[in-house]
């Protein structure tokens, strides 16, 4: 790029640096308080009330929840809902017409993709996106009465919430 900068008259180049000068402000402030903060007043990813056995907790009642026969039906009419939902929203049509076949291939698809190793890093990035998922879930399983399940989930939801 400097090259063809070699070629430019002196007064071309002064037009150019005239209609770079002032330009943007960069705020640098924030930075440099990080930068000379002392070592050890790092802010925590979690809240100091949130413990270390809570995140395991969390951590095992999903792999629970995935071993769980019946929340992985309500974890499937979940995702055939939101796959229809989503399908007839592109295509113009009623999602009732879409066969539950198409919506599952698409889920197991996305499924494969989507599989990631539950850390306590991923847990805290998707807290938001997890709790709405199972309180929709959670309202599922209220309208058919299954209390245990309703009882897991609203205690997982709960321990999210204290994140």
């Amino acid at each position: 790029m400097k090259h063809l900068l070699n070629n430019l008259s002196e007064e071309e180049k002064n037009r150019i640096r005239e209609q770079h000068e002032g330009g943007m402000k960069v705020n640098t402030e924030r930075f440099k308080s990080l930068l000379e903060s002392k070592m050890g007043n790092a802010k925590p990813l979690l809240s100091e009330k949130f413990t270390r056995e809570q995140m395991d907790r969390i951590i095992q009642m999903d792999a629970d929840f995935n071993n769980d026969p019946t929340y992985v039906e309500y974890e499937k009419k979940y995702a055939l809902k939101k796959i229809k939902n989503m399908l007839s929203t592109s295509m113009g049509i009623d999602g009732s017409e879409i066969p539950d076949e198409m919506a599952e291939m698409m889920i197991e698809l996305a499924g494969q993709s989507a599989k990631q190793k539950i850390t306590p890093e991923v847990v805290y990035l998707n807290k938001e996106s997890v709790i709405n998922t199972v309180n929709d879930i959670l309202e599922m399983a209220k309208e058919d009465n299954e209390t245990e399940l309703c009882d897991k989930l609203e205690e997982f939801i709960g321990l999210l919430q204290q994140i």
